[in-house]
């Protein structure tokens, strides 16, 4: 059920934000857990709290209205019409929401897999493309260019480091994943 945030802050619906700051902060110098001695002062103020945030919030105040005004249609529709009880709506939203969340929790997990997979593909073979192409290049340096000690050799080491460890790192995933 809805709580009546207008009721617990003691305010019109119709209330400013202004309205709104000076009800919480004299409702919150009496409900404040360290100052009330009252046993349920923590719940008290956590619903007042509640209440705050939301009224304050335009947005979330706007939906707020909306949800309270058309529970209150319901009910009122409900008690003329008489068709069937509250107890066997809320079964059968959730018993079909249960279900349906479900089989669409099934179908979002099989299709991020499956994206995870093409994308570790995708992923895999364009940085193996890369490595390759830098060993190539290293071998051009080590043979068509003139010798400049081991300098020379740091592009191809790199390179064959990088794929070295890609693969080694791409059959690891594998085996885990297995």
């Amino acid at each position: 059920m809805l709580p009546d945030y207008y009721a617990i802050l003691g305010i019109r619906k119709t209330a400013s934000s202004e309205q709104i700051k000076k009800a919480y902060r004299q409702l919150a110098k009496s409900l404040h857990p360290d100052v009330s001695n009252d046993a349920l002062a923590t719940a008290k103020f956590q619903l007042l709290n509640e209440a705050y945030h939301i009224l304050i919030n335009i947005r979330k105040r706007r939906i707020y209205d909306y949800n309270l005004r058309h529970r209150q249609e319901y009910n009122a529709r409900a008690r003329k019409t008489r068709r069937y009880s509250d107890s066997y709506h809320s079964y059968y939203k959730f018993y079909t929401q249960q279900k349906y969340s479900e089989s669409q929790r099934q179908k979002e997990k099989t299709d991020t897999v499956y994206k995870k997979k093409i994308l570790d593909n995708v992923l895999f073979y364009s940085l193996l493309a890369v490595g390759i192409i830098g060993i190539i290049f290293g071998v051009f340096d080590i043979f068509y260019k003139e010798w400049m000690g081991l300098s020379n050799l740091n592009g191809l080491f790199f390179s064959l480091c990088f794929t070295t460890i890609l693969i080694y790192g791409w059959i690891l995933i594998g085996k885990q994943t297995k």
